[in-house]
């Protein structure tokens, strides 16, 4: 649905593999087995981005363990933490059997032992005792290079006296300009631009609206209520982000409730602006002051059918992530096809419509609308581009074929978005009110050229009989359009209609 979406999950593949976020620990820890928990990508202390406040980046662990035994045994666990080198990210150091600073491979170890401490004991059903003992890890370590950071937990307790554990407690990775990961840097600034100037483009239509209020068309409505719709969710990521790099709240599980309401506005976005785009790609309230109840009906279904789906699968996914915050699956995508699906009939209705529409007014040399299609045609072009580019680029560095600095990763995601706000400029700017904005799907420009041209020297007429482009729907080039539907009223018919007058001139250049 939306690369964003996707990057919002990061917590569900599996607990150890974390991003800097304050994360919840409840975990059994078996003896001599490694549990641990890595932060992808950190910034140094004081070496984050210029453009983000830089204090001191900190690993943080407050944890206690609680151990269960047959015999009365004093034991310990074993915490460090240190930065791997690129082969062995997921190694581990045992640190029960073998000294950390042995490990040529890993950097700025700090390690970190705690012996337990006896608690109690009591009898158990099959007339043995369970002896309970407690330890405890607080720990902070600071962090002075950047990079992948992992901290590793081991208990060496004897397995053949032990019955249970339980760690509790919290681990926290900040970054030097809080809890965003490393990663996700400059999704932060982009979400503020983009909250600002969507707001204002929000507010510059209402006044143009405002402004033109006598001759808005309902298409300039529903741009403006589309408009109002991107600002508020642009408005919410911007706050989900600033909130969970201030409180350290992960993405999920479960979801914060600025997440999910950003999530929720986002498909209604997604929805309104596709919807946009198809009718302006079928010429309404550009060459066509109206659609046909046919084209209204299959466009309704559509968007209904596409927001159904995708609100559907976004609520499915808020739900089972919170009934399930430590899932180790992935939720079933079966939900996820059918908004597929309207997709893909959405984006080839609007390339076919878009043609469709450039073709007619291309022919019949109405190149003051043509002009306006062809730079929403161009703009969009110029997005998809980048998008498709950085997507590729990322691609190629996930397969290991280039390598994309981990400091750029929010680009794709932020190019997404870029396309999505391109689309509703693009829309925006070619629908914006005028002061003849309700004549504009009436009028057809006049010839360029003298009309002599088409009369050869024996006075035959030589044009093949086409007419007027508003005529003809947004699929091709027949006259079976009903005339007051899509065209000027005949000669005969009072210029009253559309409040002119003889004086008046319908062209516009």
């Amino acid at each position: 649905l939306n690369v964003m979406n996707v990057g919002f999950i990061l917590c569900i593949v599996v607990l150890p593999c974390s991003n800097a976020f304050v994360w919840q620990v409840d975990e059994e820890l078996v003896p001599l087995q490694t549990l641990t928990f890595s932060e992808r990508h950190m910034f140094g202390t004081n070496e984050g981005p210029v453009i983000l406040p830089n204090k001191r980046a900190t690993i943080f662990a407050d944890l206690q363990f609680d151990l269960y035994l047959r015999e009365n045994r004093t034991t310990g666990f074993q915490y460090a933490v240190y930065l791997p080198d690129d082969d062995h990210r997921y190694t581990g150091i045992g640190l029960c059997n073998d000294d950390p600073f042995s490990y040529n491979w890993a950097r700025n170890i700090q390690q970190q032992m705690s012996f337990t401490s006896y608690k109690g004991a009591r009898r158990l059903t099959d007339g043995t005792t369970e002896y309970h003992y407690v330890g405890h890890i607080h720990h902070r370590y600071q962090v002075f290079e950047e990079g992948w950071h992992n901290i590793d937990i081991q208990t060496c307790t004897d397995s053949s006296i032990y019955l249970s554990s339980s760690l509790a407690g919290e681990v926290i990775f900040k970054n030097p300009y809080g809890y965003v990961p490393g990663e996700q840097w400059g999704i932060i600034p982009f979400e503020t631009v983009r909250a600002a100037v969507t707001t204002a483009l929000a507010v510059m239509y209402g006044v143009l609206c405002y402004i033109h209020r006598d001759g808005l068309l309902p298409l300039h409505k529903a741009v403006f209520v589309a408009l109002v719709v991107c600002a508020v969710s642009a408005i919410l990521w911007c706050a989900a982000f600033i909130t969970i790099n201030s409180s350290g709240h992960p993405f999920c599980c479960p979801f914060p409730p600025v997440v999910s309401a950003a999530q929720l506005v986002q498909i209604l976005r997604q929805t309104l602006a596709r919807l946009l785009l198809l009718v302006v790609s079928l010429g309404y309230g550009i060459i066509r002051p109206k659609l046909q109840r046919v084209e209204w009906a299959m466009v309704g279904l559509v968007t209904v059918f596409y927001f159904v789906a995708a609100l559907s699968y976004q609520i499915t996914d808020i739900v089972f992530f919170d009934v399930h915050p430590n899932s180790q699956q992935v939720q079933s995508k079966t939900l996820l096809y059918p908004a597929l699906l309207a997709d893909f009939v959405f984006l080839a209705w609007i390339y076919l419509a878009m043609s469709s529409t450039i073709r007619i007014l291309n022919e019949f040399k109405q190149t003051h609308k043509l002009e306006m299609y062809d730079n929403l045609w161009i703009t969009i072009g110029i997005f998809v581009t980048q998008f498709l580019v950085v997507s590729i680029i990322m691609s190629l560095n996930s397969m290991g074929y280039i390598e994309w600095p981990w400091q750029w990763d929010w680009c794709q995601q932020a190019a997404w978005e870029m396309v999505n706000f391109s689309i509703i400029v693009g829309v925006a700017v070619i629908c914006r009110p005028t002061s003849n904005s309700n004549l504009l799907s009436y009028a057809s420009q006049l010839p360029m050229e003298d009309p002599d041209d088409d009369f050869d020297e024996d006075g035959v007429e030589m044009s093949s009989g086409r007419g007027d482009p508003r005529r003809q729907g947004s699929g091709g080039g027949g006259r079976g359009q009903n005339q007051h539907e899509f065209g000027l009223p005949d000669a005969d018919d009072d210029d009253e209609e559309f409040g002119l007058d003889d004086s008046e001139d319908l062209a516009f250049n």
